[in-house]
């Protein structure tokens, strides 16, 4: 079948976007563009329907062309009626995914990656990092189907993603891979089913203070039994982890008294990362940190999502704060534990430049800081205040309980 193609240099600020474009680009794939566009330019063109007026494929180069301030990219200019484009905004990538892997030749490319940078000469710092991440990722995938340990075809006949249901059967075995978008299979937040930063608590409940009930307050969950009286409360997990284990090993069973507690919002569970902890503890904690609130969302219940601040150590990479790529790439907010991350003088510094990382990378309205009431003055400078973030410094229900 013949049709109308050309090869146009246009502005990518006039290229509308399509509605039904079904691949949702992550931080981490849009720095691995960026540090191929540093490496070679651009390497394939944009597809525009000029019949709709509306990209076909290519949405991600045109984002970060926009972000780069340029105003000519390379675009495949095509003539389809609705019915086309749609399918090929189905299954042009799809077919890619459907391809085998030859792991020899994948081999070979990966190992090739020294020799390659040195005649490249790149200076950008970032870009050499991104790909020598996805060099080494890809190093492990070629291994992997080497050993039978992984599949050589991405996208196989007959896969698909079960949907998750709603589990309240108290002694149900739950068995559930959600979908990640990093090597480590660390699940994806959903960008639903998150607390607004309207939705926050602004107070720390204890038993012996006398507080407006009708505002929302943090339940420490060390704090069981609750007042009867706690709508709008938000229920939390930062400290002492043996207490909220339980959400992780039977999921099921707390599900159902989390939904009949009608909690406002939960937070995502803050299971503990140390800086010096072995690099596969500190990712398995983060790990079932996002499955429990993934889980939870799934089921209907709003979360908010948290951002450790220990810096997990990737080896062989250098410092790769891996919970970044699983957050939605829209978050109006987000919660952390002001804490002494480590023994070592300025421990508080290093945590105040961490958070201040993460606001710098996410960019929300509002940050609930939970411990910063009683820490504020070890940290509040190291944070900027010009970006128009809130953020709600509650104090922590265990120091109140060590004085006692």
């Amino acid at each position: 079948m013949e049709s109308d193609l050309t090869l146009e240099w246009m502005d990518p600020n006039f290229l509308p976007e399509n509605p039904l474009n079904w691949r949702q680009h992550t931080n981490r794939q849009k720095k691995q563009f960026q540090a191929l566009f540093d490496a070679v330019g651009w390497g394939g063109a944009i597809l525009y329907n000029k019949k709709t007026d509306r990209i076909v494929n290519g949405h991600m180069r045109r984002q970060e062309a926009i972000k780069m301030g340029l105003t000519r990219v390379p675009v495949l200019v095509v003539s389809w009626s609705e019915e086309q484009e749609q399918q090929a905004l189905l299954g042009l990538d799809s077919i890619g995914a459907m391809a085998k892997i030859n792991s020899d030749a994948l081999k070979s490319l990966t190992e090739g990656f020294d020799e390659r940078q040195k005649a490249l000469k790149l200076t950008n710092g970032k870009s050499l990092d991104a790909m020598l991440e996805m060099n080494n990722d890809l190093k492990v995938l070629a291994r992997k189907i080497e050993t039978k340990k992984a599949s050589a075809i991405l996208l196989q006949h007959g896969t698909y993603t079960p949907k998750v249901k709603r589990h309240t059967e108290p002694n149900e075995e739950i068995d559930i891979i959600f979908t990640s978008s990093n090597p480590y299979g660390i699940p994806d937040l959903l960008p639903t089913n998150l607390l607004s930063p309207e939705d926050l608590p602004r107070t720390t409940y204890y038993r012996d203070d006398i507080k407006d009930p009708m505002a929302p307050q943090y339940y420490c969950e060390s704090i069981r039994p609750f007042q009867s009286n706690r709508e709008g409360g938000v229920l939390g997990f930062f400290t002492e982890d043996w207490r909220f284990n339980k959400f992780y090993e039977k999921p099921a069973m707390w599900l159902k008294k989390l939904l009949d507690d009608s909690w406002g919002g939960l937070v995502q569970p803050d299971f503990s990362l140390y800086q010096d902890w072995p690099f596969s503890m500190n990712l398995w904690n983060l790990y079932r940190s996002r499955w429990v609130a993934r889980f939870w969302q799934e089921n209907g219940l709003k979360i908010l999502p948290i951002v450790q601040n220990c810096m997990i150590r990737q080896p062989g990479a250098g410092a790769h704060r891996i919970g970044l790529e699983s957050l939605p790439d829209t978050l109006r907010c987000f919660g952390t534990e002001c804490r002494s991350i480590s023994q070592n003088k300025g421990s508080f510094e290093v945590w105040g430049r961490n958070l201040r990382w993460w606001v710098d990378c996410l960019k929300p309205e509002a940050v609930l800081i939970y411990g910063g009431k009683e820490h504020q003055s070890k940290f509040w400078g190291y944070l900027p205040h010009n970006r128009g973030v809130e953020y709600i410094l509650l104090p922590s229900y265990i120091s109140k309980r060590r004085k006692l």
